[in-house]
C-alpha cells in the first residue's frame, strides 16, 4: 500500500469517528453550493440586461428605419460640403496659397489710411487633417482701427468669394483705439507632390 493510499484511509477513519466533521463537510457543500447559485444567478441578471439593452438598441434602429429625413440629411450635407469646397480656392503652391492670401487681405485693408499703419503676419501654410491635398494659412492682422472699422473688415473677411474663418477679435477702443484679428484661410493644392 502506498503512502497516499495510507493517507486517505487514515483520513477516512477520522471522519467517520468524528461525527462533526461530517457535519462540516455538508456545511461546506451548501456554502459551495451558494456560491455556485449566486455567481450563476449573477450571470444571468448581467445577461439578461445585455438581452434587454441590444433589443432597444435594434427598436431604436428599426424606428429610424422607415425614416426619409435621414436621406435628406444627406442630400443637404452634401450640398453644403459641395458650397464649401466650391469656396476653396486653388493654386499651385503653399507658398502661392499664401502670397494669395497676403494680396487679398491688402487690398481689403487698402481703404485704411497710413496713420492707421494695418500690419498683416502670414504664417507659414499647414496641411488641414482629414483633407488630403487642403492648406490652412494663418493670418494675423493689428493696427490702430476704430470699432467701426473693424467691423467694416470683418464684414469684408466675411463677404469674401475664399473660404476664411476668422478665429478671435480682439477690439480696444481706449484711447488708443486698436485691433487684432486673427482668421485661417483654407486653399487647394493643384499639385498635391508640393504640398507641406
Amino acid at each position: 500500500m502506498t503512502s497516499l493510499q495510507q493517507q486517505l484511509q487514515e483520513m477516512r477513519k477520522q471522519f467517520q469517528a468524528t461525527p462533526w466533521l461530517r457535519w462540516a463537510a455538508v456545511a461546506i457543500a451548501v456554502l459551495g453550493m451558494a456560491f455556485v447559485w449566486q455567481f450563476l444567478d449573477g450571470a444571468r441578471v448581467s445577461a439578461q440586461q445585455q438581452a434587454i439593452d441590444e433589443e432597444s438598441k435594434l427598436r431604436r434602429i428599426r424606428a429610424l428605419q422607415g425614416q426619409d429625413i435621414w436621406l435628406i440629411r444627406e442630400g443637404e450635407a452634401r450640398q453644403l460640403v459641395a458650397a464649401l469646397e466650391a469656396q476653396i480656392p486653388a493654386v499651385k503652391t503653399p507658398g502661392l496659397a499664401q502670397a494669395a492670401l497676403q494680396t487679398s487681405l491688402r487690398t481689403m485693408t487698402e481703404s485704411f489710411t497710413e496713420a492707421n499703419g494695418i500690419r498683416i503676419a502670414i504664417e507659414k501654410a499647414a496641411e488641414v487633417s482629414g483633407i488630403e491635398g487642403v492648406v490652412k494659412v494663418r493670418a494675423t492682422l493689428n493696427g490702430a482701427v476704430t470699432p467701426s472699422e473693424t467691423m467694416n473688415l470683418i464684414r469684408k473677411i466675411e463677404g469674401s468669394p475664399s473660404l476664411m474663418i476668422i478665429e478671435s477679435v480682439n477690439i480696444t477702443n481706449d484711447v488708443n483705439k486698436t485691433a487684432n484679428l486673427s482668421l485661417n484661410a483654407y486653399f487647394r493644392i493643384d499639385d498635391p507632390a508640393t504640398a507641406p
